[in-house]
C-alpha cells in the first residue's frame, strides 16, 4: 500500500483536512508539498524493499544464516516489562515469531541475549550514573535524551534470562568501567518496614510491583543490594583476546555467567566492531 501513489495520496489529504478542520494552528500545512517529499522517498526505498515472508522462507530452505535483532530490551516489552514504561509490542524471543513472516520456530539455533556492563533506562540518573552516561555516550538514539545510567542489575538479568531462555551473552561495553576504582552490581532488594527499619523479606527476584522500586508502596521501602568488585583501573579498549584482559575483569565477567547462569561468550572492548573478545 505505501507504494500506491494514489492511495497514499488520497489518505494523507484526508487526514490533513480532518486536522486542519480541529486546530486552526495547522492551517498552513502543505499537504502537497509533503507529497512531494513521500515521491522522492519512495523512488528512493521501493527498489530496497522484498517480500519478507517469501525471503524468510527461501533463506530457511538454503539452510542460510540469518540473524534477528531486537530493538527493544526486555524490561520494555508489553507483558513482561515495567508496564507502563514499556513500549507497545512484545520485545520477548517470541517477538521474533510475530514480527517476522516466514520465520519457523523449529529454524532458530541461538538466543544470544545483549546486555551493557551496566544498566540503562531514558531519564536523568545520579552522579555515578552520569559519569557512566558521559563516557558511554548514553543518549536515545532517536530522541537524543539523556539515558539514566546506574550499576548493573544483575537481578533484571536474570529474570530477562528466565524470560528469554539465552543460549549464552554478549556483554558490551566493559570498556566504559575502565576508570572506576569500585564496581557494583544488584544482587537482591531488601523489603524494610517504613516505621521501624526492620527488614522484612528478602526478594532475589524481579520485582512486578512498581511502587515498591520508586519507594511508594504501602508494603514497605526498597533497598538494593550490591556487590562489590575492585576496578581493573587501566584501558581494555581494542583488546581482543580474553587472555589480555586485566585479572578484575575476568573475575567481574565469571561472576556474571556464575550468577545468572549463562555463558558470556561475546565481550565487546570498544565502539569499533572490531574490538570483540569471543571466548
Amino acid at each position: 500500500m505505501a507504494f500506491d501513489k494514489e492511495k497514499v495520496d488520497q489518505k494523507l489529504r484526508n487526514l490533513a483536512q480532518k486536522m486542519q478542520s480541529r486546530y486552526k494552528d495547522l492551517s498552513n500545512y502543505d499537504v502537497e508539498r509533503k507529497i512531494l517529499q513521500l515521491d522522492r522517498l519512495r523512488e528512493r526505498l521501493q527498489p530496497l524493499v522484498v517480500d519478507e515472508v517469501s525471503l524468510m522462507i527461501n533463506a530457511q530452505a538454503d539452510r542460510e544464516k540469518v540473524l534477528i535483532k531486537g530493538a527493544n530490551a526486555l524490561m520494555l516489552d508489553i507483558a513482561h516489562g515495567t508496564y507502563p514504561y514499556a513500549t507497545s509490542s512484545s520485545t520477548r524471543l517470541p517477538g521474533c515469531l510475530t514480527g517476522r513472516g516466514g520465520l519457523h520456530r523449529n529454524t532458530i539455533t541461538q538466543v544470544i541475549g545483549i546486555v551493557k556492563a551496566y544498566t540503562t533506562r531514558v531519564d536523568n540518573g545520579n552522579e555515578i550514573g552520569s559519569a557512566l552516561q558521559c563516557i558511554g555516550a548514553e543518549f536515545g538514539t532517536t530522541t537524543g535524551r539523556r539515558c539514566r545510567c546506574a550499576w548493573l542489575d544483575a537481578v533484571v538479568l536474570k529474570y530477562s534470562h528466565a524470560i528469554n531462555g539465552y543460549d549464552c551473552l554478549n556483554l558490551s561495553k566493559l570498556d566504559v568501567l575502565d576508570s572506576l576504582a569500585e564496581i557494583k552490581v544488584a544482587v537482591a532488594y531488601h523489603l524494610h518496614d517504613r516505621v521501624s527499619g526492620a527488614r522484612i523479606e528478602t526478594l532475589k527476584s524481579f520485582l512486578s510491583d512498581l511502587r515498591l522500586l520508586d519507594g511508594t508502596s504501602p508494603r514497605g521501602r526498597m533497598e538494593t543490594e550490591y556487590k562489590s568488585f575492585k576496578g581493573w583501573q587501566r584501558s581494555i579498549v581494542g583488546v581482543t583476546r580474553g587472555g589480555d584482559l586485566p585479572e578484575q575483569a575476568k573475575e567481574y565477567v565469571q561472576w556474571l555467567e556464575e550468577f545468572v547462569g549463562v555463558p558470556v561468550k561475546y565481550l565487546v572492548t570498544a565502539p569499533s566492531r572490531e574490538d570483540l573478545i569471543v571466548r
